[in-house]
């Protein structure tokens, strides 16, 4: 298939920062459509993008429209709905992290997929990098030997995400993230869901374990969110997991996002701040640095041309499938009952 028709699904700010305009870049598109509750959002796209096939109901659109792949973008809460109709349609999905915000959803998610042959993939850059590969390729051949404990931290400049502020830095953007997404407590704000998604499908892309059991502890923003995030998690091969999250990283410095992978033949180290992902062998044959300057900053187009190339029918790889999503959900789900009852939480 030379050219595919792509579908996005909620058009709020990172649609409109990312992902439309990538597709409009990829000369594999042929045409994109776009479904918003919001009729006003619609014209403005309409307007800025020159796109057409406009619609306020995914039903209606999955109807009208032959598209081959649909990105889902809604807020948080409201993807497993679209995600579902997709997939009983058999169309291929690009679903924004996180893949669902219950266990259940995720579950069911990953099920029904299977169910009906269509591959999910994870809107999860740092996923889609060669380094990123290449740690997922030497622990996959027993480079750190048997994964024992792993200690892993995110922190990003969000401190006003978080507080129910507009963010700063997208005044110029067509959208603004919205507080009703990002620092609603009723609706799946904080940090965790938010930005720990990010870390966590790093962290199941490179482990191939399920998380078993959490347990947590917040602190909250002045709107009400959880704005630092510790978690201990132990997966069902008994792996040991430290989690830490912060939403109040300098905004000069961007993000930080540091995992170390500790086994009984060597330490795998992936700093995306000092840009670093290396192995430190038990017998001193360490592996050379696998990323250069400027490899942590965040990739936003390579999940929508990779997804792209996926719905073309090509064999490509999948660093943030299904249930490297359904991994994340899970444990993120686990953290927020763990704050909540004060008690270590299992699946």
């Amino acid at each position: 298939m030379d050219k595919v028709n792509i579908a996005v699904i909620g058009a709020g700010w990172w649609a409109n920062y990312n992902h439309i305009p990538t597709l409009k870049k990829n000369r594999s598109v042929a045409q994109i459509v776009v479904v918003d509750k919001q009729r006003e959002r619609l014209e403005v796209i309409k307007e800025k993008f020159n796109v057409a096939a406009l619609y306020t109901s995914v039903d209606e659109m999955l109807d009208a429209e032959l598209i081959h792949g649909a990105i889902v973008a809604t807020p948080h809460t409201a993807h497993f709905t679209p995600a579902l109709a997709c997939i009983k349609k058999g169309i291929k999905l690009l679903i924004e992290k996180p893949m669902t915000t219950t266990a259940e959803d995720a579950r069911n998610l990953v099920k029904l997929a299977e169910q009906h042959s269509v591959e999910v993939m994870m809107a999860c850059g740092w996923n889609f990098t060669p380094y990123m590969l290449r740690a997922h390729e030497q622990i996959k051949a027993g480079k750190i030997g048997k994964i024992k404990h792993i200690a892993a931290q995110m922190a990003s400049p969000t401190a006003d995400l978080f507080n129910g502020q507009p963010m700063k830095g997208t005044e110029a953007d067509i959208f603004r993230p919205p507080s009703s997404t990002w620092a609603d407590p009723k609706n799946a704000g904080g940090y965790s869901w938010g930005q720990m998604s990010h870390l966590l499908a790093a962290l199941f892309y490179l482990v191939d374990e399920d998380p078993e059991t959490v347990y947590s502890n917040f602190q909250l923003s002045a709107a009400g969110v959880d704005y630092f995030d510790a978690a201990v998690v132990k997966t069902n091969k008994g792996t040991t997991i430290s989690l830490s999250g912060a939403s109040t990283m300098p905004a000069h410095r961007g993000y930080m996002m540091d995992i170390r992978i500790f086994g009984t033949e060597g330490v795998l180290v992936f700093d995306i701040e000092r840009e670093r992902m290396e192995i430190m062998s038990n017998t001193g044959e360490d592996t050379p640095n696998e990323m250069v300057a400027g490899d942590g900053k965040y990739p936003e187009q390579p999940p929508v041309n990779r997804f792209v190339q996926l719905c073309k029918g090509e064999a490509v790889h999948n660093p943030a499938d299904a249930t490297v999503g359904r991994r994340s959900v899970e444990t993120l789900y686990l953290m927020h009952q763990s704050a909540k009852s004060g008690k270590v939480e299992h699946l």
